[in-house]
């Protein structure tokens, strides 16, 4: 019985450890193809552009940025149609004794030829630096865990084969109508604030 067992997991574990690899393999193919064109280009300069120009506005949600080094991620989750993506933002909390850093998701649409990027509400990934031998993470490692959580999410769809799941970025998931009222309450600096936050402590 225990033979049986024991073969049942090791086929399993074979099953789990191929479909990553062939999830690995699909995802390095899509980045190889859409890197460096014209959009990725585009889409990441203006979201540099667009963060930048929140921070010297003293956007509250954006204050934390003072306190951190950060870097857009060189990978773009784009939609079939590149008209909607998700991007990543890294960012290293410049204090030693700081106990987290975080990847923060952004999601963006092209609305009349431009893009609109949305912030307030998207997911932050908080790396506890108890878990990397007290030292920052470093950028590397931001990206991976940035890019691993997207891909398993949904952005690959493992079944008989692995295929990029494009629905899953074109979708109420990111861009449900009230994502986007938050985004114009956050543009015209309406969001609440937390109650008993200092500026710049949290990173929404």
């Amino acid at each position: 019985m225990l033979k049986y067992v024991s073969l049942i997991c090791f086929l399993l574990t074979s099953i789990v450890s191929c479909s990553q690899k062939k999830s690995d393999s699909i995802f390095q193919n899509y980045l190889s193809n859409i890197h460096n064109t014209k959009e990725d280009i585009e889409i990441r300069a203006k979201l540099k552009d667009t963060i930048q120009s929140w921070i010297d506005r003293q956007f509250y949600e954006l204050l934390f940025y003072n306190k951190v080094t950060w870097k857009i991620d060189d990978a773009v989750f784009f939609d079939k149609d590149k008209k909607k993506a998700l991007l990543l933002v890294l960012a290293q909390v410049k204090s030693p004794s700081f106990p987290d850093d975080y990847v923060k998701i952004v999601a963006a649409e092209r609305i009349g030829g431009n893009w609109e990027f949305y912030y307030v509400g998207y997911p932050v990934i908080t790396h506890i630096r108890n878990e990397n031998n007290n030292k920052p993470y470093s950028f590397e490692q931001l990206s991976i865990s940035g890019r691993e959580e997207i891909t398993q999410d949904g952005f690959i769809k493992c079944q008989v084969m692995c295929n990029i799941n494009y629905d899953y970025i074109d979708s109420d998931i990111w861009f449900a109508d009230w994502k986007r009222e938050m985004h114009w309450k956050f543009l015209n600096n309406a969001t609440p604030k937390h109650p008993v936050a200092k500026p710049g402590e949290l990173f929404f």
